[in-house]
């Protein structure tokens, strides 16, 4: 709001051929498969917000540089697929958050190599650059039908403009080795937007096929799937289950106290957005309340008989309330988690399960640890993906109420930064 790395993705494709396989016959495309050579009359670059402050490392920048995370390497991919683009005759669209001047700028070393003609710059104010009409309208000017994405952050604007871009029908494709952010848990973005149908690549391998228009990327039979709806602000609800004290206090996640503090201002973060938040418990929680700030959005629901019982109870509390999507955290004991999840979507719910609200004896940092939840139906996110996607854009165009409230909230220094809490998982 402030404005208010990449990892294999091997078992990610092993569940998305899963998914694919299970979806049904409405939610392909009818494109066929999604797979395209990129060249000069079909595709535009997309470099979004490769600005000194979004830049890990950089001085000024909205976080410092991360170790494994190889940034300099990743601007030398931007550097890289811009001149590739030039060369062959590829149209450029470069966007800006906020404006381009001072930490708003490009680094010099890649606004240089921008091109005078075939290129377009813009100043956006929404994460989502299909938000702007102007980008919108440039785009379609072009004719082209494939987008190719790099920048940042790779969590906010990257993924919100990719899905946006899959929503007006463009096929989008992401260098995954060409885009920054200031966290460590890169994958929940990179599982959604893939799952919603964008094409994760490499630099390589896009320039591969830009200098070689008989090159096509992609895979045969992929089928580009409908996008998943984005988070809203008056229609979610976040969703805490089995967070008492004594599940608190037994459960041996090693990142605990990180979550911890996310979860904590999960109440801030819903008391400024005006969201719902239901802790679900089983035991006492007397200790917690103490630790926590309560505003009235915040509620607890005992588990009194089980925790199928309650959450079915909750389902039509929700749906009575228009809610239709929920963003889930919790203790995982026994499957309580996994259970959830099935529920919450046979009750017609959209569940989005924040990874880095999930404790878990022995943690959640491995690949894979989700699969269960994604295949029973749940959307891949974060609390900073939930955050960002609930304001959908910087404080200049967000309501009034809100902006007033995070900025005495901050000056107060009860909330934190999103960008500024502590990771979650060890730098890769």
């Amino acid at each position: 709001m402030a404005r208010i790395a990449s990892a294999s993705l091997l078992p990610t494709l092993i569940l998305l051929s899963v998914l694919s396989a299970q979806a049904s016959e409405g939610a392909a495309n009818t494109m066929g498969s999604y797979i395209e050579k990129l060249n000069s009359k079909n595709t535009v670059l997309v470099v979004i917000d490769v600005q000194k402050y979004f830049i890990p490392g950089h001085p000024g920048a909205i976080s410092p540089a991360i170790p494994g995370q190889n940034e300099t390497l990743k601007l030398a991919n931007v550097l890289s697929l811009i001149k590739a683009a030039k060369k062959n005759g590829l149209n450029i669209l470069v966007t800006f958050e906020g404006s381009k001047r001072g930490l708003e700028a490009m680094p010099d070393e890649i606004s240089r190599e921008l091109p005078p003609k075939g290129c377009a710059e813009f100043i956006k104010q929404y994460f989502d650059l299909t938000k702007k009409p102007g980008i919108s309208a440039a785009l379609e000017k072009t004719g082209a039908e494939n987008i190719l994405v790099c920048g940042a952050e790779t969590d906010v604007c990257v993924m919100q403009s990719a899905t946006g871009l899959l929503k007006k029908g463009y096929g989008v494709y992401l260098a995954e080795d060409a885009v920054f952010t200031s966290t460590t848990l890169n994958e929940p973005a990179l599982k959604r937007m893939q799952m919603a149908g964008v094409r994760i690549i490499k630099t390589a391998e896009a320039i591969r096929a830009i200098e070689n228009s008989d090159i096509p990327v992609g895979a045969a039979g992929f089928e580009k799937r409908t996008p998943l709806p984005d988070i809203e602000a008056g229609r979610v609800a976040a969703v805490i289950i089995n967070y008492d004290d004594k599940s608190l206090e037994r459960v041996a996640d090693p990142k605990k106290e990180q979550k911890k503090i996310r979860i904590g201002q999960l109440n801030h973060y819903a008391e400024v957005l005006e969201i719902p938040v239901y802790y679900l418990h089983a035991g006492r929680v007397d200790e917690m309340k103490r630790a926590m700030h309560l505003p009235p959005q915040v509620h607890f629901l005992e588990a009194a008989v089980s925790y199928p019982d309650t959450i079915k109870k909750l389902a039509v509390v929700l749906r009575d309330a228009k809610v239709s999507q929920v963003v889930l955290g919790g203790i995982e004991e026994n499957k309580i988690v996994e259970g959830a999840v099935s529920l919450l979507v046979e009750s017609g719910l959209q569940v989005h399960v924040m990874e880095d609200v999930v404790l878990e004896d022995g943690g959640t940092a491995e690949q894979g640890a989700f699969d269960n939840l994604y295949r029973a139906g749940a959307v891949p996110c974060s609390f900073k993906m939930f955050i960002y996607d609930a304001t959908e854009g910087i404080q200049a165009v967000i309501k009034k109420r809100w902006r007033e409230m995070f900025r005495a909230k901050l000056a107060k220094k009860e909330i934190i930064w999103v960008d500024e809490l502590p990771f979650v998982r060890d730098s890769q």
